[in-house]
């Protein structure tokens, strides 16, 4: 079925290609459209080129070509436009030595979307920290970059596409972050006025990761037919930044807060935290000028199949009931609130979740996330501090004690206490969560889970293993565990060097890398060789 609706799309994308090849017939253009095609049931990137009313498949025809003459079929394609001899790359890094000798200019549309593991993915912001000139002063021709704009599914692109000339001396560019035109005339042996480098836009991390994610969350909103977006609010680091960037996407009067007010305190310690809790909130609602619906957490005895009154059923260290089932009834409780005014205001459901709690407490983020977004899905906790001191410099929307190692930490007692409260084991299980992820620092637990999930780097490989291999050991297996759990959890879009999207492994698969404890690593022709003797 899939393979007869690919094709039925095909079918009409060529349709669309021919009858915009008729009309620049007119206008005497020629055109280069990029998309992605099927050949034999298999997704390619493919150039049409828009000619005398004809749709030609450049890289198609190319790779029959060259295959008919024994070469590699999936050189770059070279082809001539009114004298100028063009090639095609959507891999820059492999295919600028591939080029062939006497082109003019390569046309690099760029396929890979932003990532903030890769500063080349930023494209014209990347070229004065020297990415893409030394390639083309080598071969000696023209590069024109053309970097899409916008969310697209799980990916999102930031723009700056660009002209450079010969010389390695950029001639034309259009700015990031926003949809423009760019024209510029590529002459052979005519030196153009050139933009120097620090005229350039310079790749400044946060603020790439930021506008990309306000990019993504507003294509996401567009996408399913969404304008306007509702947050819970919870007085923490990620509800807060996830509401600022709510504001950047689509304008305070479009962002709709709910805080819930916590009816039962079992201590007066209890109490004035809720009070504080509280009053973060308001403070950030005025500051970003949102509308904030305030509500009271119900009974949550009512909500749970319990004959006995929740005070019976403990508390945490912050005085709040602490049991798996009421943290559950809660979430499920505010989960509803979301839904309900979402669908009411035909707002999008917007979730906080970073991926440190994607990573190690899956199970406990699940409830309420029915066709909601996480923007921070693929963020790690300690970034969002830095993002957070970023987006406070145009305008101190969020309160200074939530923009500080505390609030960081804060939050990831509570992402290890969900863990711990949903780890379905046993309580010496969740007790040994507590005890040694509990005991890690922030930049500690998100280095673990960086280079286990962003770097695959084996047990032995991550530096905490040598200090600490009992935690590093117990945050690897909360990843596996998580497997199946995640696949459930809000989408969210691709910015790091590998998302779980990416790293997807057989959740049927019960495997965690707990080291070789000592032993040589086994090897699979080491293994053949052994055998064959």
């Amino acid at each position: 079925y899939a393979h007869r609706f690919r094709r039925i799309f095909i079918h009409d994308v060529l349709s669309a290609f021919q009858a915009l090849a008729v009309r620049l017939e007119a206008l005497d253009v020629v055109a280069l459209i990029p998309a992605v095609i099927a050949q034999e049931d298999t997704p390619v990137f493919e150039a049409f080129m828009l000619k005398e009313g004809r749709v030609v498949p450049v890289r198609t025809l190319s790779a029959l070509r060259l295959e008919h003459m024994g070469e590699d079929p999936w050189l770059p394609p070279v082809f001539e436009v009114d004298g100028l001899r063009c090639a095609i790359t959507f891999d820059f890094n492999r295919d600028i030595e591939l080029v062939p000798a006497g082109c003019d200019a390569l046309v690099y549309f760029q396929a890979g979307c932003f990532s903030v593991a890769r500063e080349e993915s930023t494209a014209v912001a990347a070229v004065a920290d020297g990415y893409f000139r030394p390639g083309i002063v080598k071969r000696s021709m023209y590069l024109v970059c053309v970097a899409p704009v916008g969310g697209f599914d799980d990916m999102v692109y930031t723009g700056g596409s660009f002209v450079m000339d010969d010389c390695g001396r950029t001639v034309a560019a259009a700015p990031c972050f926003e949809e423009a035109l760019l024209v510029q005339d590529v002459q052979r042996g005519i030196t153009l006025p050139a933009i120097e480098d620090h005229m350039l836009p310079h790749f400044d991390r946060s603020e790439w990761l930021w506008e990309a994610l306000r990019l993504w969350l507003a294509d996401a909103a567009a996408a399913r037919g969404r304008s306007r977006a509702a947050i819970v609010l919870s007085g923490d680091l990620p509800s807060s930044l996830a509401a600022a960037l709510c504001v950047d996407a689509f304008g305070p009067r479009n962002v709709l807060g709910i805080v819930v007010a916590r009816s039962r305190t079992f201590t007066p310690e209890a109490e004035a935290r809720e009070c504080e809790r509280l009053e973060l909130v308001r403070s950030l609602a005025t500051n970003l000028h949102i509308r904030l619906v305030e509500r009271t957490e119900p009974d949550l005895a009512e909500l749970l199949d319990r004959d006995v009154p929740v005070a019976a059923l403990g508390a945490d260290s912050a005085g709040m009931p602490g049991t798996n089932a009421v943290q559950r009834a809660r979430a499920a409780f505010e989960g509803l609130l979301l839904s309900d005014l979402a669908a009411d205001t035909r707002a999008l459901p917007v979730r906080s979740l970073c991926k440190t709690a994607y990573a190690i407490a899956a199970d406990g983020v699940t409830v309420g996330c029915a066709g909601a977004v996480a923007p921070f899905g693929d963020v790690y906790l300690t970034a969002l501090e830095f993002l957070a001191r970023w987006r406070n410099r145009s305008g101190a929307a969020l309160p200074a004690q939530l923009v500080s190692l505390h609030a960081v930490k804060a939050c990831q007692a509570e992402i290890v206490a969900r863990a711990a409260a949903f780890a379905n084991i046993d309580a010496a299980f969740s007790e040994r969560i507590d005890a040694l992820l509990g005991a890690l620092e922030p930049s500690e637990l998100d280095g673990v889970l960086e280079a286990h999930v962003d770097r695959a780097l084996s047990f032995e490989d991550i530096p905490l293993t040598k200090t600490r291999p009992d935690a590093v050991a117990l945050a690897l297996l909360l990843v596996r565990q998580g497997e199946a759990v995640r696949r459930s959890l809000p989408a969210y879009p691709v910015v790091s060097g590998c998302s779980f999207v990416e790293r997807a492994w057989p959740a049927a698969l019960a495997w965690s890398d707990f080291g070789r404890r000592g032993r040589s690593r086994s090897r699979l022709e080491r293994s053949s060789r052994r055998r064959s003797s």
